[in-house]
């Protein structure tokens, strides 16, 4: 009688485990799909996203020795092109910038220092990139104290608690002058972060330029192109003319999420044509035989193959894409446990599923 009951309760036990395995499978396929939908939203929210500064038609060309040495010179020929409109230099591309150094302004000391991003740029930054003042005026060749002087952004104002930052005492490390400005926010780190505060600063000898960005005319790129190479050639002949288009080197910086994107749609497109063909193979075995349950254990061979090759695909999209959304990161967690509780529940049948919680 035991060995019957035995019996019984294995074969009763087979019909949930393959309910689990459906509705595993289901999930993870809707799992896949939210995540599609999710990264596509995410890259189309790059592509538009205002960033507080234009992007578009700045090239960007790397700093050398030679330049150094005559980037006035440089500049100032550039400028004789009609096609290029202005011409700047910074430590950092403006959605890339990470120096951090400490600060203190009116009030306090420098015992009493925070610590801020910064940018050492050249005269221009904020009339290359077509940046806002809020309040204040631009560094200008016209007032030679600007070297010790400082432009903030709107949330550095928000962060020291400032009503009235222009003409303030401002200082980084000891290096003390006032505020000119307020440039309105913009983006300087991936948009995956929060707008920091932020301090404008013109580069000096320990703040040297790495990049030098151009503005250029719409029309006739080619042609501009072609002029700048040769002006390039004339003050650094043996550096080779390696320019970048500031939107180009904008969009490497979401590559993975793209990657990220791709792949997440493959993987989708895979888990429904899994979970159809499972579904078909079901129907067919009950409609088509009448002694179904061998076929039905041929069905369940490939959704336990297929249910592992999902998981895995799980597991390795949260492992090799760490720019997906926590919440995504959550959910798919969420549904990889189900299976462990199942295999759990089948080791130990006296075991509460509940007490997972408490893991």
């Amino acid at each position: 009688a035991n060995v019957i009951k035995g019996a019984h309760s294995a074969r009763s036990s087979k019909p949930l485990l393959r309910k689990v395995l459906v509705v595993t499978q289901f999930s993870i396929a809707i799992v896949l799909i939210i995540g599609t939908i999710v990264t596509a939203k995410q890259l189309n929210y790059i592509r538009n996203k205002e960033l507080g500064f234009n992007r578009q038609h700045v090239i960007s060309l790397p700093m050398n020795p030679a330049l150094r040495q005559s980037y006035e010179a440089f500049k100032n020929e550039a400028l004789n092109h009609h096609s290029i409109i202005h011409v700047t230099s910074a430590q950092n591309r403006p959605t890339q910038v990470g120096n951090i150094n400490p600060v203190y302004w009116e009030g306090r000391g420098p015992d009493q220092y925070e610590t801020m991003r910064f940018i050492a740029c050249d005269h221009d930054y904020i009339k290359t990139f077509e940046m806002e003042l809020a309040q204040g005026r631009d560094f200008s060749r016209d007032f030679p104290t600007d070297l010790q002087n400082y432009i903030v952004n709107e949330e550095a104002v928000k962060f020291m608690g400032l009503e009235d930052p222009v003409g303030k005492l401002f200082s980084i490390w000891q290096n003390e002058g006032q505020i000119i400005g307020v440039v309105k926010n913009f983006h300087s780190r991936p948009l995956h972060n929060t707008i920091e505060p932020l301090v404008l600063t013109l580069a000096q000898n320990n703040w040297g330029p790495n990049y030098i960005f151009l503005r250029i005319g719409p029309d006739n790129i080619s042609q501009t192109l072609d002029n700048l190479a040769k002006t390039w050639k004339k003050f650094a002949p043996n550096y080779p003319f390696d320019f970048q288009f500031l939107d180009e080197a904008f969009e490497q910086l979401y590559r993975t999420d793209q990657r990220t994107g791709t792949i997440f749609k493959y993987f989708a497109i895979l888990a429904i044509l899994i979970f159809a063909i499972i579904l078909y193979l079901r129907v067919r075995a009950k409609t088509l035989y009448a002694d179904f349950q061998d076929q039905l254990k041929d069905a369940d061979i490939v959704l336990h193959n297929a249910f592992l090759s999902t998981l895995i695909i799980l597991w390795f999209c949260t492992l090799f894409f760490p720019s997906l959304p926590k919440e995504l990161k959550d959910l798919i967690s969420l549904v990889m446990l189900v299976p462990l509780v199942v295999l759990l529940k089948k080791l130990n049948p006296g075991w509460k599923w509940y007490s997972i919680l408490l893991f």
